[in-house]
């Protein structure tokens, strides 16, 4: 019963990737065939390492390779000519290579272009850099099948994926702000808070794989690219500040100063959820926005009458502070959808009029 609650039915994308695999591999072994190369089945292996699921992760992952492979190649020579070969020079040669190759940036490639510098140094031959120098031109040719499989076979572009996502990231992030907000003001029960957070900033790292895999892309060179990076750093900044607004929320439940404030709060929360919402499509997500801005404005004018009339003054000195804490995260939020907005409209996104 375990074992079988540890399957899952194969996602589309899954397949996919098995199709591109299967593809690219049968190619490029007919190609390296057809050519003549030895150990043909080294472009076949190569173009399974390099499919990917999109365009700008298949170029990725190819270009490393290729370029790990051939900084492997240049250390085999340099060793075979100053050591010669054998089991330590093979031993100190991959170590060499795997401090080497990741300096380099292109950790991606690594293992591959260490494994390169074996073949070339493992074995005393007088075939060994032709050996080397073969498995070269197959992992070229085998990177250049599973490209132009990507190109061709059910192409999906790493930009496009990375947009979608972060059209869900901020939708979500403002459904976490109304969340928070609620809880702070003790309308809605208190919730895991901080799973919300931690799922999102832990996206972080994926989302910046798929900007660098999208940079690489044919059309987001350029300011499609910039805006796009744009996009992300705004997004990022978005997160950051409705987890200032989730921590408030956590530890100031059952504060009683939000009362001051509490019609402005529940407006604010509101418009931010909505235009998180609307963020990036039309002209409507343009005016949710300017709706956030209205909903901020009669916030910070509603505490400033407080702290005019002095109302703040029987209430603790750390629930004044989480008070604060929460107009200057919801401010930062608003710059946040701000930025978003506008780098979705030089991306030519949005409708925004």
């Amino acid at each position: 019963m375990r074992a079988r609650e540890g399957l899952r039915r194969p996602a589309r994308s899954d397949l996919e990737l098995a199709l591109k695999a299967a593809v690219g591999a049968g190619l490029a072994l007919g190609l390296s065939e057809l050519v003549g190369l030895a150990d043909p089945y080294w472009a076949a292996i190569s173009a399974v390492v390099a499919a990917a699921p999109t365009l700008g992760a298949n170029l990725t992952a190819a270009l490393s390779r290729v370029a790990a492979t051939v900084v492997g190649v240049a250390l085999g020579l340099a060793a075979v000519a100053v050591w010669g070969s054998g089991v330590l020079v093979a031993g100190v040669t991959v170590f060499i290579a795997l401090m080497v190759l990741p300096a380099l940036s292109l950790d991606r490639g690594a293992q591959l272009g260490a494994a390169t510098t074996v073949i070339m140094t493992a074995l005393p031959s007088a075939e060994a850099v032709d050996d080397a120098l073969a498995r070269g031109l197959n992992i070229l040719l085998g990177c250049g099948v599973a490209v132009a499989v990507g190109f061709v076979l059910l192409p999906k572009r790493a930009g496009d994926r990375l947009r979608d996502a972060l059209r869900a990231d901020v939708a979500a992030t403002g459904e976490l702000a109304r969340s928070a907000l609620q809880t702070y003001l003790g309308t809605r029960p208190s919730g895991d808070l901080t799973t919300g957070v931690r799922r999102l900033q832990g996206a972080r790292a994926a989302r910046a794989a798929a900007l660098h895999d999208a940079l690489s892309e044919p059309g987001e060179r350029g300011e499609r690219g910039r805006a796009l990076n744009r996009e992300f750093s705004a997004a990022g900044e978005f997160v950051d500040e409705v987890a200032t607004l989730a921590t408030v929320a956590q530890e100031g439940r059952g504060d009683r100063v939000p009362e001051l404030v509490r019609a402005e709060l529940i407006a604010f929360a509101d418009a931010v959820a909505t235009a998180a919402a609307g963020y990036p499509d039309s002209a409507a997500s343009h005016r949710r926005l300017v709706e956030a801005h209205r909903a901020l404005a009669a916030l910070q004018s509603a505490f400033a009458a407080v702290r005019a009339r002095r109302a703040t003054v029987p209430y603790a000195t750390d629930e004044v502070v989480r008070l604060t804490m929460t107009l200057h995260a919801a401010r930062g939020s608003v710059t946040a959808l701000d930025d978003l907005g506008a780098a979705a409209q030089s991306a030519g996104r949005g409708e925004v009029s």
